[in-house]
């Protein structure tokens, strides 16, 4: 628009120059008529360059506007990005307070339970070691036990009657030494072997054999042997000893003598018989 204006005003002025030239006019006149058109054109560069100063003044300041709408925009757009951001950082700055708050109670657990831990071990060391402790004295008492029951056995081992067992085949195995004197030794006041002296005397009777008598006296020895005398012994807690053979007993008042074979093997079988019939009676 401002263009068509200058353009208008720049047509009409060179009209109307045209218009006043006319023919004959004196050198005054033409230099004013110079003058004048010089002046016009002067007003009306004046008036082009106010107007392009205008028109650059307004085409400035709507780019200013412009460059300011979209500085505006993107400072807008920074402030909602930076507002957003904000509100980012602070749920991740709660969330780390939250974190923080439960690593704290993560770490206040964890010692407690280290803690724990070292009160379960020295209780478990206690028990351990107490554990140790019982099973030694049950060892201990074990063994204890074990020893008195030994002791039991052998006590009421000892104590219980012994029995002869006897049968044909003993009695016909004795019958082939029958008349073999012996004089029977049993230990005065015990019940048991008495008892005994008794089975074998009815035995050693019933195998034909000559007994000379039972003396009430404790055997000098116990256990079962055969000697150069033919002394034959049955052991217990009261002792019984059974002579095959015997030279003189003169304190006695007895004397009696059996061939030297006889009473030998005598003595043997007596022996064998005694040590394979003879069981101690234990009643549970």
């Amino acid at each position: 628009m401002a263009v068509a204006l200058i353009a208008t005003l720049t047509i009409s002025t060179i009209i109307a120059v045209s218009m006043e030239s006319r023919p004959n006019m004196s050198e005054i006149g033409e230099a004013a008529k110079a003058h004048r058109n010089l002046f016009y054109v002067y007003i009306l560069l004046v008036a082009a360059t106010v107007i392009f100063s205008v028109l650059v003044w307004d085409s400035s300041n709507k780019y200013q506007d412009a460059v300011k709408r979209d500085a505006d925009a993107k400072i807008a757009s920074a402030n909602a990005i930076a507002e957003i951001a904000k509100a980012e950082a602070a749920k991740a700055n709660e969330k780390i307070s939250d974190l923080t708050v439960q690593a704290e109670s993560l770490r206040t657990e964890a010692q407690k339970a280290k803690e724990e831990i070292a009160i379960a071990q020295v209780q478990a060391a206690q028990a351990n070691a107490e554990a140790a402790k019982a099973a030694q004295e049950a060892a201990e008492a074990n063994e204890k036990a074990e020893a008195e029951r030994l002791v039991r056995v052998k006590l009421e081992t000892d104590l219980a009657p012994r029995i002869i067992t006897t049968n044909r085949e003993v009695i016909e195995e004795l019958k082939l030494f029958s008349e073999t004197k012996v004089f029977i030794e049993v230990e005065p006041g015990d019940i048991e072997a008495n008892r005994l002296a008794g089975q074998i005397h009815s035995m050693l009777t019933m195998a034909n054999w000559n007994i000379l008598g039972v003396t009430p006296k404790k055997p000098s020895e116990t256990g079962f042997r055969v000697d150069s005398r033919g002394n034959v012994i049955v052991w217990g807690t009261g002792g019984v000893k059974i002579y095959s053979k015997r030279t003189e007993e003169k304190e006695r008042g007895i004397s009696f003598e059996n061939s030297h074979n006889k009473w030998n093997d005598a003595a043997k079988i007596l022996s064998y018989q005694l040590v394979d019939g003879c069981y101690h009676n234990i009643v549970n």
